[in-house]
């Protein structure tokens, strides 16, 4: 049985096996039987099928149409449907374009909860790769000059309702991540923040390497070198190294060696020198803000005309020698010299007192630390002692140590020593260097 409506009418309904052509303007058509075809080509408000429906061909834009059955919508054509799509059974289609242009909104597994009632399970790509076919889903946009916002959850933790996302398989990431909680329940930003302090290529172990090197011969076969004011070499060796390390180290020179003191009736005087020549690659480094210490402070009070104490947060102490400078301005402007430092583990400070050089740092300045103060490299950094004797003559056995800069370089350094006046009378032999390497 066939109905054909060619004329303008409100309300067509089928109600048996019926084919029913709509080729006018109908209000509302509604089929409630089962196995009726049904095609509508020009515009009309409703199209409702509660039946069994064959086949629904909608060739013209449709405010609404509701299917409440098993029916089978069929050709839309090139149509668009401008209303609302209500269904309570199953839309099949190969391809499925939702949204595909302008400013839009879709919903999918949407709706009002209702407690205590509800599971909605949202399957995307689930099927067709079950011989090692691919699928891919894509979600957002694939321009790069787009940009895509995209929430997964509630993003609110309820106590044994939190969201749970099963990832399996690889995970590719092209940016940062950011969590707000914990991972395999360690904070990852505190544990960064640790790692930060650990040396490239340090190990569970502390570095720590000391080597001896002889220098000048033995006092029992008279090897003696006669000492002039003018700077010789403490030994047979004009440049010294100490050799790289795997990770940054504090670097110690302890040097000894016996002085033969000839009778004066003056001050007899003798000077050693540590000469470093400054290494390719120094860089800066930012030690953090500092905090003025009061003068009042029981325990930072004692400083020198010119001198102030400051602190920063954390152990920084190993940075400082007296080959290096300290300066508000990352390009060492000014320079300060540190007469003195601690580390207090009570309190995770490093406290610092500086010889200040024309501008004062201040609370909230940023300390820069150089190994080198800044100079240029190859240039020739020295670090003195005087040794004094007076009205006696004999063997002494001198020691000093010099502390170079916290680095994984090899530095290169020279030894030189000389009387500090021409009526001075010593000679100096079995000279002895002895190089440390520590982590820290």
């Amino acid at each position: 049985m066939g109905v054909t409506v060619t004329e303008d009418v409100t309300t067509v309904e089928v109600n048996a096996d019926t084919t029913v052509t709509v080729t006018e303007s109908v209000t509302s058509v509604s089929v409630s039987d089962s196995t009726a075809t049904l095609t509508i080509q020009p515009s009309e408000t409703s199209v409702a099928v509660s039946g069994n429906t064959t086949s629904i061909s909608v060739e013209a834009e449709s405010q609404e149409v509701l299917v409440n059955e098993s029916s089978y919508l069929g050709n839309f054509g090139s149509q668009t449907l401008n209303g609302t799509l209500t269904t309570t059974g199953t839309i099949t289609a190969p391809n499925l374009d939702i949204s595909t242009q302008g400013s839009v909104t879709t919903n999918i597994a949407t709706g009002t909860a209702i407690q205590g009632s509800g599971t909605k399970i949202l399957n995307l790509g689930t099927g067709f790769a079950a011989f090692a076919d691919l699928t891919t889903v894509n979600i957002g946009t694939q321009y790069t000059s787009g940009q895509n916002l995209i929430n997964v959850g509630s993003g609110v933790s309820v106590s044994g309702n939190e969201d749970t996302i099963n990832l399996k398989g690889n995970v590719n990431v092209d940016g940062d991540i950011v969590v707000a909680s914990t991972v395999d329940g360690r904070d990852i930003s505190i544990d960064g923040a640790k790692l930060d302090t650990i040396a490239t290529n340090a190990t569970a172990t502390l570095y720590h390497r000391v080597s001896e090197l002889r220098l000048a011969g033995n006092t029992s076969t008279g090897n003696y070198l006669y000492l002039s004011t003018s700077d010789q070499n403490l030994g047979q060796a004009t440049n010294i190294y100490h050799p790289s390390t795997p990770e940054d180290t504090a670097r110690l020179v302890d040097v000894e060696w016996t002085t033969y003191w000839g009778y004066t009736s003056a001050q007899n005087d003798t000077r050693l020198t540590l000469q470093l020549i400054v290494p390719v690659g120094a860089t800066t480094q930012n030690l953090g803000t500092v905090t003025e210490v009061s003068q009042y402070d029981p325990n930072y009070s004692s400083r020198g005309s010119g001198q102030k104490w400051y602190y920063v947060s954390g152990d920084v102490a190993h940075h400082f020698t007296p080959f290096g400078r300290m300066s508000q301005s990352s390009s060492g402007s000014l320079k300060h010299t540190i007469v003195s430092s601690q580390y207090d583990p009570n309190t995770n400070r490093t406290y610092f007192c500086l010889k200040i050089a024309t501008a004062n740092m201040v609370t909230n300045d940023t300390a820069y630390w150089h190994p080198y103060a800044w100079e240029s490299t190859y240039t020739l950094l020295t670090k003195s002692y005087d040794i004094t004797e007076r009205y006696r003559s004999g063997l002494d056995r001198n020691k000093v140590s010099f502390k170079l800069p916290f680095t994984d370089a090899t530095l290169t350094f020279r030894l030189k020593i000389k009387e500090l006046a021409s009526g001075d009378n010593a000679q100096v032999a079995d000279s002895v260097v002895r190089l440390t390497s520590m982590g820290v």
